[in-house]
This record gives C-alpha cells, structure tokens and sequence, in this order.
C-alpha cells in the first residue's frame, strides 16, 4: 500500500498534481478548470533532490561506461559546476 502512495509522487499522477501543484482557475467562465500553481515552497520535494538523482545517475552512468572503455565524466561537469 504505501508503495502505491509514494509511486503516485514520485510519477505526478494526478492525486499528487492535485494535491501539491494544481490550483482552480478563478474565472467562473472556465468551469473550475485546474491549472499549474508552480509554487515550489508547496512542494515537500527539495531541490536538493535533483542533485541526488543526478549523483546517483552519475554513480552508475560513469561505471557502466568505464566498463565499455568511455569515459563520460566530462559530461556531467555541469552538475559540478553548477551553483549550489
């Protein structure tokens, strides 16, 4: 049960969209139509979570490609470089 829950985050179905990003149009010509709020201080996901996917991606990327004899290393100088 609790991996549906966190599976419907972590995809943005729309129980999740609704709940964390969606907001009602305020025009009543529109019919209550949800539209993006894009309001990050509602979200409960940190931006550093983005880093974190990108070091893990970064993890495994660079292993697999060492493996083939690739070095992929300077393609991930931007998440480096990047301002924190």
């Amino acid at each position: 049960m609790m991996y549906q829950v966190l599976s419907g985050e972590t995809h943005g179905e729309w129980g999740s969209l609704m709940s964390l990003d969606l907001d009602r149009c305020r025009n009543p010509l529109h019919g209550g139509h949800r539209m993006g709020a894009f309001d990050l201080a509602r979200s409960p996901i940190s931006l550093n979570a983005l880093q974190m996917a990108a070091d893990l991606v970064e993890g495994t990327v660079v292993e697999v490609f060492n493996a083939l004899g690739v070095d992929p290393s300077p393609a991930f100088s931007k998440f480096h470089d990047a301002p924190t």
